[in-house]
């Protein structure tokens, strides 16, 4: 089977920055395990004097999905908890909708410069959070990705990884 890093397109060049993320927040906090240590629902701020690019997917400073992107993934993964936040620019007067989704996390080496993923861990999900302490790395299931693009998603890229299974060892009978 085929995975893919979910990601945002780097092509948009003003995704919206929440203030003051880290002193209120832990990237590390957004697990199913530290699902009590997050709002339901949280209002944040995202004040710039340009117009924000509100894509589908945001990931740099947390990950970020879309009302569209969340869909898709409850039609893959049921079980996913997902915190609501509402990202304001006061100055433009715009906001957006967003959701966390609290995915669960595999400890496997991933090598961002060749795009590979160990095989270990994974099971059978067709969503997942690979542990990286310098970046979001959220991991889609082919047939995940392919209902993405259907829905014509904005500002969205898919980065195909190559996965390294574990080698198996014939025991002698």
């Amino acid at each position: 089977m085929d995975y893919f890093w979910l990601r945002q397109d780097r092509r948009y060049v003003n995704p919206p920055v929440i203030e003051g993320f880290y002193t209120r927040m832990r990237r590390k906090d957004f697990v199913p395990e530290n699902r009590y240590k997050i709002p339901d629902r949280n209002v944040v701020y995202c004040d710039s004097d340009k117009n924000l690019d509100f894509t589908d997917v945001l990931d740099r400073q947390l990950f970020l999905v879309s009302e569209k992107v969340k869909n898709v993934f409850k039609l893959y993964e049921k079980s996913i908890i997902y915190k609501c936040f509402c990202l304001l620019n006061n100055q433009k007067n715009e906001y957006m909708l967003y959701y966390a989704p609290l995915i669960s996390e595999i400890d496997s080496f991933f090598n961002e410069n060749e795009l590979t993923l160990k095989g270990e861990g994974m099971g059978s999900s067709s969503i997942f959070r690979v542990k990286c302490e310098s970046r979001e790395v959220i991991v889609v299931r082919l047939d995940v990705a392919e209902s993405l693009l259907r829905r014509n998603p904005e500002g969205i890229e898919l980065r195909k990884i190559r996965i390294h299974s574990p080698l198996t060892v014939n025991k002698p009978l």
